[in-house]
C-alpha cells in the first residue's frame, strides 16, 4: 500500500546518498527511555458496604513496578535542490517492552490469592516525507507525510480473567501543509496549517 512505496522511497533516497548522487544533510540519532510506575497496594472491603463482616470481604491488589522501556534508531535527511527548495526524509525504527508482575488478595487473613501479570512487546517502522520552499529570507511553504506511532499495554487482570487485557498500538498516517513566517525583526512568529 501507500506506507510501503513510502518505505520504498525513503530507502531509494537514502541509497543515492549512499552512493554519493546526492549531497544531503543528515541527523543520526539512538534514543533509550525505561520508566517505572510505583508499587501499587489498593484495596477496598466488599462486604463491610453490605454490612457483613468486613474481614472476609477485604480485596486487595499488590502491583510491583510497571516496568516500560524503549529503544529507538533514526536517521533524517535534507536535500537541497536549489537553495530555496528542500526535500526532507526521515526513517525511524522504534521496540518497546512492557511488564507488570502482582496479586490480588481476598480475605484478611488472606483465604485467596491470584496472579495479575502482563508482558507486551511491539516494534515499528515509521517515517516522513516532505519538501520546504523559502518563499522568502522570512517565510517558508512546507509540506510533509508523515506516520506516527504509539505503543500498546494492557490493563489490570490477567488473559485468563481479563479478555480485554491488552490493547493494541496507535498508528497514524498524517499530512501536514502549511507556512512559517517570522516579522518584525524576528519578534513575531506566525505558523499556519
Amino acid at each position: 500500500g501507500l506506507f510501503s512505496l513510502f518505505l520504498w522511497i525513503t530507502g531509494f533516497f537514502y541509497l543515492l546518498v549512499i552512493a554519493g548522487l546526492l549531497e544531503v544533510a543528515w541527523a543520526v540519532g539512538l534514543k533509550y527511555t525505561e520508566g517505572f510506575t510505583r508499587p501499587v497496594i489498593s484495596g477496598f472491603t466488599l462486604l463491610a458496604m453490605l454490612g457483613l463482616p468486613a474481614a472476609l470481604g477485604v480485596l486487595a491488589f499488590i502491583q510491583n513496578p510497571t516496568i516500560s522501556q524503549s529503544k529507538a534508531a533514526f536517521v533524517d535527511a535534507t536535500y537541497s535542490l536549489t537553495s530555496d527548495l528542500h526535500l526532507i526524509a526521515g526513517i525511524r525504527r522504534t521496540k518497546d517492552d512492557k511488564s507488570r508482575q502482582g496479586y490480588s488478595q481476598y480475605g484478611d487473613p488472606v483465604f485467596f490469592s491470584s496472579v495479575n501479570d502482563a508482558t507486551v512487546n511491539y516494534g515499528q517502522t515509521t517515517g516522513r516525507l516532505g519538501a520546504d520552499y523559502a518563499l522568502s529570507k522570512s517565510t517558508m511553504l512546507y509540506g510533509t507525510f508523515a506516520t506516527g506511532y504509539k505503543a500498546g499495554g494492557f490493563n489490570d487482570g490477567t488473559e485468563a480473567t481479563n479478555r480485554f487485557l491488552k490493547y493494541d498500538p496507535e498508528h497514524l498516517k498524517s499530512i501536514e501543509i502549511g507556512i512559517k513566517g517570522r516579522f518584525l525583526e524576528n519578534r513575531l512568529q506566525v505558523r499556519g496549517r
